[in-house]
């Protein structure tokens, strides 16, 4: 029962708080985060570390838009099932519904579903001026969200009715993988990254 009144409470709090009368109508963000963790046949690949990427949203109404994102998180080293994965990365891009909530003018979340693909690419021993190319190995739809708090550190031209901002982040994106393959072996699953956030708004 406590746990029941303490979630209305909360859910009270989230729909009553103050918004900013002036917003960004847009905005552009870059991410870099550790790796948390995988499950299914995806973690097959080994332990990646890093989840780097970038991402543009457009706010049709104050809390409401739609946007687009790109990432890659790599270094899959490849395990028992997979000795031949060697500086694998895994590229995602998406297209999302973009929500965000101001509790106060400067503090806000950022909830974006989205869905879109994924490619896995691994390093093919082949260099040219020192540079590795790098093969694609399988692609598979993907559905993914990212959650984010935000705080804006600087403002300006408010008086214009949008906005301009600059602003930093942190929250986690979690991916979910649906029907891929390699070598005949299933590897769908999610991945979970810790995201540390970057980003303005104009």
């Amino acid at each position: 029962m406590k746990s029941i009144i303490a979630s209305l409470l909360l859910l009270s709090i989230f729909i009553a708080a103050p918004t900013a009368r002036a917003y960004s109508t847009m905005d552009i963000n870059f991410n870099l985060g550790p790796s948390l963790s995988q499950s299914g046949g995806i973690s097959d690949l080994g332990e990646p570390n890093i989840n780097t990427g970038f991402e543009f949203n457009y706010f049709f109404r104050e809390n409401h838009g739609i946007g687009f994102s790109y990432s890659n998180e790599f270094d899959f080293n490849g395990s028992r099932k997979f000795p031949g994965i060697d500086n694998g990365s895994i590229s995602t891009f998406d297209l999302h519904y973009a929500y965000r909530h101001f509790f106060t003018p400067k503090f806000h979340v950022l909830f974006e579903p989205g869905f879109g693909w994924q490619t896995l690419y691994d390093e093919s021993g082949d260099y040219y001026w020192y540079y590795a190319y790098y093969d694609d190995l399988s692609t598979a739809l993907i559905f993914d969200y990212k959650l984010m708090a935000r705080f804006i550190l600087k403002e300006w031209d408010k008086d214009e009715g949008s906005t301009g901002s600059f602003y930093l982040g942190a929250g986690v994106q979690q991916i979910f993988s649906f029907d891929d393959s390699l070598n005949g072996k299933d590897i769908s699953g999610n991945r979970l990254a810790m995201l540390f956030q970057i980003g303005f708004g104009f």
